[in-house]
């Protein structure tokens, strides 16, 4: 029986006040009944978190007497205190809790504002203490955590665009590496905020949320290296918290394998305007010629470069690199074919021949639309389309990598009104936007998901998430919001993990990531666990602090 629009408007009138927003999150998980039961609040641990910016006056991350809660910020985008003492990286600006509570009082701006409003949801949903809202019933799944915060510009693509079109690429017989995006600032970040957990001897636990796909995803890149060294077995209270994605089960990767002397075309339907990046990798061992076709006629072939090559046509920009040539530096020597697709809507070929094989393997992925972030209409493979759309980080095997369930899809907001989210799911169902494995290598990937999507979190004011008004609460002068996807479920997990560390510091990373796994419940949604898409089913906090408690008991 179809419901009229007058009907869904009364029903939606009707919803209980948005109290239960973030209460009934953190009640689906568990959290609620495992802090009661453990007498835990994140107290003694540290939560980082990576993003575009963080309002640090919010009153979530203040204490009662108006004291920050965050010990440092490093921001990535000003390089002003790039020589200043106590600066170990020769970019990047520092600051510094007692210049926090100076600027506070002066109400003074520090350059880490948050226009975007993304990193503050995520600060609160780990580690707000809900002031602001009435009962504090906005508060994180960690209340009581100390923070760091790291500005970054998240956004390899927009790195790449502006590197590019400023450093000519490089041929072959050139010596020039500085072409591609920078990761020295990604990696200088998470030093910074392990160097700062161990002057003050306290678990870290590092929150990166990251939208976007490309990458080797098989856990070879050296950002994924360093993240395994970082919080592997043998490194105690450090862990490493990421979402899967923001890309779903869209067709925007593709794999497959190459013969001798053998061709494979892969087939990309670009659908909108704008840039579109496919990005391959490819053994180091092999060399794979290609040839381009698109809508405005063929090129190439174009033979495997012993070290680079670029070649520009009418609606297409080519790289060919070794991974001498880039900064993702692949464990193997992984060679990587970037092709920028800049031409109109339409059909682009890419041929890939293989000139020498010994191994043949090979995965791409489709990038974002910068001119249209969510890729509506999507662009996809219309061949050799492989499962996975996990981001290149979440690939690393110690990562906890979290997807996203639809926690509700119908709200009140500021203006008292009902309102629905429709066509991302039901409630309990994974979110149509999560991230899912495999990676590229074969493992999972995803290591649980939670009913995250449409959650009460802060919101920086002023920022962009503020001024989209439906999305405000109704009760709390608009400082708390809707927060969605794996940028919320991530969140949750990270403040989980600063539980876990606060009852048992001896953790590891690692063990932490096997805890979760194994505590994880199934239901309907989930099917049989583990699974690419779900990892080992929806988070379950209480069933993992105690996991935590028996295993220190029996130390």
């Amino acid at each position: 029986m179809k419901m009229t629009c007058a009907c869904l408007l009364a029903l939606l009138w009707m919803l209980p006040p948005p109290a239960a927003a973030l209460d009934e999150a953190r009640g689906k998980a568990g959290v609620d009944a495992a802090r009661e039961h453990h007498g835990v609040t994140g107290r003694g641990v540290i939560v980082a978190v990576f993003d575009r910016g963080l309002d640090h006056t919010h009153p979530a991350f203040r204490t009662e007497a108006g004291d920050t809660r965050v010990l440092a910020m490093l921001d990535l985008t000003n390089d002003d205190g790039a020589k200043a003492e106590g600066n170990p990286h020769g970019f990047g600006t520092i600051t510094r809790k007692a210049q926090i509570d100076l600027s506070l009082k002066a109400g003074a701006a520090l350059g880490t504002e948050d226009k975007e409003g993304r990193g503050t949801a995520s600060c609160g949903l780990a580690a707000g203490n809900g002031r602001g809202s009435k009962d504090l019933r906005y508060r994180g799944v960690a209340p009581h955590a100390k923070l760091l915060f790291v500005k970054l510009k998240l956004d390899p693509d927009a790195w790449q665009r502006t590197r590019l079109r400023q450093v000519r690429p490089i041929e072959d017989g050139e010596t020039k590496k500085d072409v591609w995006f920078d990761l020295r600032r990604l990696r200088a970040g998470i030093q910074f905020c392990v160097a700062e957990a161990k002057t003050v001897g306290l678990p870290l636990v590092i929150l990166m949320n990251y939208g976007q796909v490309g990458g080797p995803t098989d856990g070879s890149s050296k950002l994924c290296r360093e993240i395994d060294a970082l919080v592997g077995p043998d490194t105690k209270g450090v862990a490493f918290v990421t979402g899967s994605s923001d890309k779903g089960d869209r067709k925007n990767r593709a794999a497959g394998r190459l013969t001798q002397g053998a061709s494979v075309t892969l087939q990309v339907q670009k659908e909108a305007e704008g840039e579109v990046i496919v990005d391959l990798w490819y053994p180091g061992t092999d060399r794979f010629d290609v040839s381009l076709r698109t809508p405005a006629g063929s090129a190439g072939p174009y033979k495997a470069p012993k070290t680079g090559k670029s070649e520009q046509g009418k609606d297409f920009q080519y790289y060919h690199l070794a991974s001498s040539r880039n900064q993702i530096l692949t464990l193997g020597g992984k060679r990587q074919i970037r092709v920028d697709l800049v031409g109109g809507p339409g059909r682009y070929d890419i041929t890939l021949r293989g000139a020498t094989v010994r191994d043949g393997r090979f995965s791409a992925t489709i990038g974002p639309n910068p001119e249209n972030p969510m890729d509506e209409p999507f662009n996809k493979f219309l061949n050799h389309v492989a499962p996975g759309s996990l981001w290149d980080g979440a690939s690393a095997k110690h990562a906890v990598v979290v997807g996203c369930a639809i926690l509700r899809n119908e709200w009140r907001n500021i203006q008292k009104r009902g309102l629905g989210q429709m066509g991302e799911g039901k409630p309990g169902a994974l979110w149509l936007g999560s991230g899912t494995g495999p990676t590229a290598d074969g493992r999972p990937g995803v290591t649980l998901c939670v009913e995250a999507d449409r959650v009460a979190t802060t919101y920086a004011r002023g920022s962009d998430w503020a001024g989209v008004r439906k999305h405000v609460m109704a009760d709390d002068g608009g400082l708390y919001g809707m927060s969605s996807g794996t940028t919320a479920s991530a969140a949750m997990v990270a403040g989980v993990v600063a539980l876990m560390f606060e009852l048992d510091p001896t953790l590891s990373g690692a063990e932490a990531r096997a805890i979760l796994q194994r505590s994880a419940r199934a239901d309907d949604h989930t099917g049989a666990v583990p699974n690419p898409r779900w990892g080992h089913g929806k988070l379950d906090a209480r069933a993992a602090l105690a996991a935590v408690a028996a295993r220190k008991k029996g130390r």
